[in-house]
Parts: structure tokens; C-alpha cells; sequence
């Protein structure tokens, strides 16, 4: 990266990205646009874990990391682990991507599926294809907000639980992401990086409440980077355009991906496109064996 200032947006892994960042050469800045780790009450979550264990389920689809880790760590609290367990080992479990696919095999939950590109819409098209009347899905959701799958899955005749086990918030102080967007608009900065969509709208909202153009992030020369396609959809609804995105929607990927584009910028001087969609696909684990 050769003395590049990168633009950390993340909460979570900030510390990770950072050294990635220092050992690809760059020089990390960061400023949280999001805050995930806000688990909701557990007399909420007991409320939950009682509707996902009244009767079994055939599929459970978790869409976060954090969100698998606030789910199963408030079992453990409330004395459930087990019944959760045995709940989801009968079921096949569905992950949007890496994350929560780590979680759940370091917590020994077995995973069956894994959406790549990590889109709810690639799960959604999955199930869909099948007869859902009648089936139990547990929907984890990211944040507050319902999953796009729901109302899709339930119109198909299935029954879906829907778990939010922790609520998603802009930084109470959100001065360093809003240093960030000024700097970006002013060129002060050569790379800006998003992991989550989440990042992605608490970003422009701060940017917003401190009257920085958002349209004009990126002008300059800041490279605008994307974990993946959900994170890029929502930089491109906000009017923003995405220079550099990983074929595998992973950190470390990105990083690489970055700092190949940053020296291609300074060889030659040419802009790096906007990227196309890349395919969708699904790797396969089902039935276990």
C-alpha cells in the first residue's frame, strides 16, 4: 500500500483490519460508523428461544455472527443450551456467509449450508424451491430490522420464528467515521472500506447529520471498497460507487484486493472500475453425513 491511509468504517474486527491494513503497508485510520453489540434483554431472547423450541424445526437460518453468538450465548444463560442443540442438530442450519459460519462450528453447531455470494435472497431462492408448507424456519435476523426471506417464506406456507437478538445503532460519538467522510470528500484519504451494509447506512446517516455531501465521497480519489455484494448494494442505493470488491466476500481478500488496486493507481494512473455482479452460488452439505 506504500503509506496509504485507509479509512476503517468496521466495529467489530477493527483491530484486525487495522494490523491487515499495517502489514499490506498502509497506514489504518479508524472511525465506526455502526454499532452491533447490543444484545436485546434476555426476557426478550427467553421469549424467542421459547417459540424456537415448541416444536421442532426443519431448517434454521442464521444471517450474523454476532447475531449466532447473542442467540446461543443467551441459551446458555437461560438454561436452554441443550434443548437449542438438540433443536438445530434435527434441523439444517443455512449461514449467510463465513461469519456466522464460524461461530456456529466453534460453538459445535453443525452447519449444512453456506450462500455465496452471503445474500438472503440466495437462501430465500433456495428454500422457495422446495415445499415449504407446514415447515418450521428460524429466521436470525441483523438487528431490528425483518430479514427480506420472511415475508416470502411465510407466503409459501411456512411457519417462521424469527429471532433479534441484538439491535444495531450509529456510534453515540461518531466524530471519527464523520473525519472520515470529510476527508474522503476533501481527498485526504486513498481508500474507504465497508464490511457491512449496516456500516454502510450509519456512515452516510453521520455524514448527513454533519452536512458532508455523501454524493461527493470518493470524488477526489478515495477508493471505495465492499466486503461483498450486500455490502455493495447498499453503497450503490446510497448513490456511491464501489472500486474495489473481493471475488470471495472475506477481510482478508479485501485487503489483498485493495492493495493491488492502490499500486495499479499509482503504476499507471488508470481509475479501477466499478465491478460487475458476480455469479451466485451454493455450496452443498446437505443431508449431513
Amino acid at each position: 500500500m506504500n503509506g496509504a491511509s485507509v479509512g476503517i468504517t468496521a466495529a467489530r474486527r477493527a483491530d484486525e483490519q487495522a494490523a491487515l491494513v499495517r502489514a499490506l503497508g498502509g497506514v489504518p485510520r479508524h472511525g465506526p460508523s455502526v454499532n452491533v453489540d447490543v444484545p436485546v434483554g434476555d426476557a426478550t431472547l427467553e421469549r424467542t428461544l421459547r417459540d424456537v423450541l415448541a416444536s421442532p424445526l426443519h431448517t434454521a437460518v442464521f444471517v450474523t455472527g454476532v447475531g449466532a453468538r447473542h442467540l446461543l450465548s443467551a441459551a446458555g444463560r437461560l438454561g436452554v443450551n441443550e434443548a437449542l442443540w438438540s433443536s438445530l442438530h434435527g434441523a439444517r442450519v443455512i449461514v449467510r456467509g463465513t461469519k456466522p459460519r464460524r461461530v456456529l462450528r466453534e460453538l459445535d453447531v453443525r452447519v449444512d449450508l453456506t450462500a455465496a455470494p452471503a445474500e438472503s435472497r440466495v437462501i430465500c431462492d433456495l428454500l422457495l424451491a422446495e415445499d415449504l408448507v407446514g415447515k418450521r424456519i428460524l429466521v436470525q435476523c441483523a438487528g431490528a430490522a425483518p430479514d427480506l426471506m420472511i415475508a416470502p417464506l411465510r407466503a409459501a406456507g411456512a411457519e417462521v420464528v424469527v429471532a433479534h437478538p441484538y439491535a444495531i445503532d450509529i456510534p453515540a460519538d461518531g466524530q471519527a467515521a464523520v473525519g472520515l467522510a470529510a476527508d474522503a470528500v476533501a481527498g485526504h484519504l486513498d481508500a474507504l472500506t465497508f464490511t457491512s451494509a449496516h456500516a454502510v447506512d450509519g456512515f452516510v446517516s453521520l455524514a448527513e447529520r454533519a452536512d458532508i455531501d455523501v454524493g461527493q465521497v470518493g470524488a477526489a480519489g478515495t477508493l471505495i471498497v465492499a466486503v461483498g455484494p450486500v455490502t455493495r448494494r447498499a453503497l450503490r442505493s446510497h448513490g456511491l460507487p464501489v472500486h474495489v470488491e473481493p471475488e470471495t466476500p472475506r477481510m482478508g481478500a479485501m485487503y489483498r484486493d485493495l492493495a493491488a488496486a492502490l499500486m495499479a493507481r499509482r503504476d499507471d494512473g488508470v481509475p479501477t472500475p466499478d465491478l460487475a455482479h458476480p455469479p451466485t452460488q451454493l455450496r452443498r452439505a446437505w443431508p449431513p453425513s
